[in-house]
């Protein structure tokens, strides 16, 4: 009968479900362990419940906080683009030189063309706004506390790791 896991292997994958905050009940029906035998090893290596549960949720948020960083600024971009292209399209209708004002131009085409870019602009600012709630846009103030938090991450880590007790994070 082959083992899928050696009693070492297996023990450091309870404790570590264990320091994130599991309860030894659920642990030994999960691994068909007798209760009362987790119990004993627990106390007898120091096991700590919730010991890293603060560290594995700081970096779960940090994860979180990568992904949604991409994705603003991948709103970010596309709203540069845009408004580069609106950009560019005024200034090629107009004389070059400024952006469309209405006091150059009597047709009436010319005029509904003008109008329609007017609304286009407003458009996408509005879009623009909706989205920056949305996604959470942040300012530089914003991120250098995300970057704090960070920090704080590392420093706990750092303790933990000076108090030369084990950290089982992987």
């Amino acid at each position: 009968m082959n083992k899928k896991t050696t009693t070492t292997e297996l023990k450091k994958e309870i404790r570590k479900r264990y320091e994130i905050g599991e309860d030894l009940i659920t642990l030994a029906l999960k691994y068909k362990i007798n209760y009362g035998t987790l119990r004993n090893i627990a106390s007898r290596e120091k096991w700590e419940k919730g010991k890293i549960k603060d560290l594995v949720r700081m970096k779960e948020l940090l994860e979180a906080a990568d992904e949604e960083i991409k994705e603003r600024e991948k709103v970010k971009k596309d709203y540069k683009t845009i408004t580069e292209d609106l950009r560019s399209y005024a200034l090629d209708k107009a004389t070059g030189d400024k952006v469309l004002s209405g006091d150059d131009y009597t047709s009436p085409v010319i005029k509904s063309k003008e109008e329609a870019f007017l609304k286009r602009v407003s458009a996408i600012g509005a879009l623009f706004d909706i989205e920056k709630q949305l996604y959470s846009i942040h300012t530089e103030k914003e991120l250098v506390e995300l970057k704090q938090e960070a920090l704080k991450y590392e420093k706990m880590r750092e303790e933990m790791e000076k108090e030369k007790k084990e950290v089982i994070l992987d």
